[in-house]
């Protein structure tokens, strides 16, 4: 194959072949030769990408047979302490039912090992067979007795192998330019796996296209005519395609956000409750530079790890504000962060990174030691590890890939996947939700970023954010708050008082916002005359229920003559759907059914709408009449990995169900009921937990659900051993209910 100033030329004993544009779907080492005269970056990858031979026999099984003591799942490892020829078994029909007929199994057996599959690559299919089956015996008992058909598949260049040296090239041969010659394959994202070869292959079809489509012209007359528009609309343009984004023009970029913000000089200094997990000698206070280059460095170390573009990086780790260092380096080097909670259990974490098929998960040992306690194996789902703590005989640690040259930024396309989280998971398994650059950085941060009149932050404000690191809001919440460029930043990572206490004292926070668990816990901390909310101007609650007692208190407690509380309702899918401003006034009056926090507010202008439909009909249903709620925003996200059919199932045009039960009112607002997984047949469960709150001064946690009689059920649990003040009524009890009074 030749390049020159004319078509791509493809010569072969039969024929010649020209084309515009060509792509090498070859392993490595066939792309090298046949592409000899390739650029340097191009012939130094192909060199050093190296294969290793590979031997499967496929059993076809009078019975769905697996290795014992392992629980339904596709592959098994095998140690080569264990044994030093077979590598991998895998059960297909534990991958998808379809793979074998019902009542029978298929089987297949890998050599990884280079001197056994050396040895039996050209030895008769019998050899092998028996060779194999007898060491899988130890794994399977009795498996030579069921097995109905074979077929033995030999692979020269079986499984790209991830030298050092191939390690240290692929950053450049990532970076080079588009040209009229690409590749496709496993090898180039050093991945080996089949996910690995199709994301090559998108890669591949991108690059082709961008070098095909070189004329800028339409994009740049298409820019103008948005530009246009926006002057006329009076609202800033982005610069990418007509999205509102903050004033000057400035854009966020998740990969490159710290470098931006050092760029422009930015001088927030941002605290933390304890240091950074990834990096605990730059101690607990950071500015715009150091953390810009913490980012680079841990870019680096992704990518001495095998992440590349388009890769997802899975990281599940103790809760920190490093979460969110790691997903701007992974993000910068086009790689696709996946945020874990390291509270899941073992279970549905192999559950979520069986789809997510990670090309690395990173994380620590404590989250390792709780999977493998439980049974778990983490480790086995991601194509690569990297621990952060410790030492460890099979992952990558933070010693191999420290000092590791930083690639340069990679921005991916503004509608392709740039970040994955999961949702709460209250009815069921967590969702895997895909946002893209559009959906998360132009239409969510994007639209909170432009300056807003009390929500913004000012030069002299101290911001203080306490809430999982892992939810989408965390990236925002960081992008966002760094661009207004108040004085400090805290990162609480724990709502324990022990460690956020101390902080808050030292700083006084002037915005304050947290999940609605956090405010309960410091709530008896905001009583007293001794506490660290005396300054706060501004409260924000968006994730979930919030009380009405919570709510007053702490807006009795700080100084500040109108202090404001915004309550948001939204989902991970949807991003913020409705605000609503609480003030002292507004729940001055106390042990009444109103005013509750169930009035949601009305949904936000320009962004998102709102309906109300039948819940048996799917029809829209007349104002002031209870109903499933939908919504309409730009902001949805791409989609459920793993999940395809489940995320469109929730769709309808433009309109996406919420799962949520709730009434509009005659005036636009939204009163939310209950979650259509536990609604009580008549009135609000939620409204009734806000009533509870509000009469019983001791409660914290109300709850309320339907008995098996069909009744709603309230249950509460006392904050101290006490008795309820006079007048209060306890709640019933339903003795046959799953969520009893405590």
């Amino acid at each position: 194959m030749t390049n020159g100033p004319g078509p791509v030329r493809l010569e072969s004993p039969r024929e010649t072949v020209t084309a515009r544009a060509a792509v090498l779907a070859v392993p490595a080492p066939v792309a090298a030769r046949l592409y000899p005269d390739a650029p340097p970056a191009d012939r130094e990858f192909l060199r050093a990408s190296g294969y290793a031979p590979m031997l499967r026999v496929s059993l076809v099984l009078d019975r769905p047979l697996a290795p014992r003591g392992a629980r339904p799942r596709f592959a098994t490892l095998v140690p080569s302490a264990e044994d030093p020829l077979l590598g991998v078994i895998t059960a297909d029909h534990h991958k998808h039912p379809g793979r074998a007929p019902g009542g029978r199994g298929l089987l297949s057996l890998i050599t990884i090992s280079r001197a056994g599959t050396a040895e039996l690559v050209g030895a008769p299919d019998d050899a092998v067979t028996n060779r194999l089956l007898a060491r899988a015996e130890r794994f399977v008992p009795g498996l030579s007795r069921h097995v109905e058909h074979v077929r033995v598949s030999r692979f020269r260049y079986g499984l790209p192998e991830a030298a050092p040296r191939a390690l240290r090239l692929r950053a450049a041969f990532a970076r080079r330019p588009v040209a009229a010659v690409e590749y496709a394959g496993d090898w180039t994202v050093l991945r080996p796996c089949s996910e690995g070869a199709v994301a090559s292959g998108g890669t591949a079809a991108a690059r082709v296209v961008a070098h095909l489509t070189g004329d800028r012209g339409p994009r740049r007359r298409a820019r103008r005519r948005s530009r246009r528009r926006a002057r006329r609309r009076l609202i800033p343009p982005s610069t990418t395609g007509g999205e509102p984004m903050i004033p000057f023009g400035k854009r966020i970029e998740l990969g490159t956000l710290f470098d931006d913000l050092a760029d422009r000089g930015g001088s927030t200094v941002v605290h933390l409750g304890r240091p950074l997990d990834i990096a605990p000698a730059l101690g607990t206070a950071l500015d715009p530079p150091a953390l810009a280059r913490l980012v680079r460095a841990a870019s680096g170390w992704l990518a001495a790890a095998g992440a590349g573009h388009g890769d997802r990086v899975a990281i599940a780790k103790r809760d920190h504000w490093d979460t969110v260092l790691l997903a701007c380096a992974a993000a910068r080097i086009g790689a696709v962060p996946a945020l874990l909670s390291a509270h899941l259990d073992a279970d549905t974490l192999d559950t979520l990174l069986e789809r997510l098929g990670p090309a690395l998960l990173v994380t620590d040992s404590a989250r390792l030691a709780a999977s493998w306690s439980a049974g778990g194996a983490p480790e086995s789902r991601a194509a690569r590890t990297l621990l952060l703590d410790g030492d460890s005989a099979t992952a990558l640690t933070l010693d191999d890939v420290r000092g590791a040259p930083v690639p340069a930024p990679h921005r991916p396309p503004v509608d392709h996947p740039l970040a994955i989280m999961h949702t709460s998971g209250t009815t069921g398994v967590p969702k895997l939700v895909t946002h893209t650059t559009r959906t998360l950085l132009r239409r969510l941060a994007g639209f909170e970023a432009r300056r807003w009149p009390l929500l913004s932050a000012r030069p002299d404000d101290v911001l203080a954010g306490s809430f999982s690191f892992v939810h989408g809001r965390a990236l925002a919440w960081t992008a966002v708050a760094l661009t207004h460029g108040p004085r400090e930043l805290l990162a609480l990572p724990s709502s324990d008082w022990a460690e956020a206490g101390p902080l808050l004292d030292r700083h006084r926070p002037t915005v304050v916002e947290a999940q609605p668990a956090t405010f309960v816990r410091w709530r008896s901390r905001a009583r007293g005359d001794d506490h660290p909310f005396d300054r706060v101007r501004l409260f924000v609650s968006t994730f979930d229920a919030v009380h009405p007692p919570t709510v007053r208190t702490f807006l009795g407690a700080t100084r500040h003559a109108r202090p404001v509380w915004l309550q948001g309702w939204g989902q991970s899918e949807t991003g913020p759907l409705t605000f609503r401003f609480l003030t002292r006034r507004a729940l001055a009056a106390e042990h009444q059914r109103h005013p509750t926090t169930r009035d949601l507010g009305r949904p936000v202008p320009g962004r998102t709408r709102l309906r109300v439909l039948d819940r048996d009909t799917l029809r829209p249903v007349p104002r002031g009449t209870p109903g499933l709620v939908v919504c309409a925003t730009r902001a949805l996200a791409d989609g459920y990995v793993g999940e395809r059919a489940r995320f469109e199932g929730k769709r309808a045009g433009r309109w996406f169900m919420t799962g949520d039960i709730g009434v509009r009112t005659r005036d636009g607002r939204l009163l939310l009921l209950d979650r259509e997984a536990d609604a009580v047949p008549e009135g609000s469960g939620t409204e009734l937990e806000d009533v509870i709150e509000d009469r019983l001064p001791t409660s914290s946690n109300a709850s309320c659900s339907a008995s098996p009689a069909g009744r709603p059920c309230p249950s509460s649990s006392p904050t101290r051993p006490s008795t309820p003040s006079a007048g209060a009524k306890r709640p019933p009890t339903c003795p046959n209910s799953p969520n009893r009074p405590s």
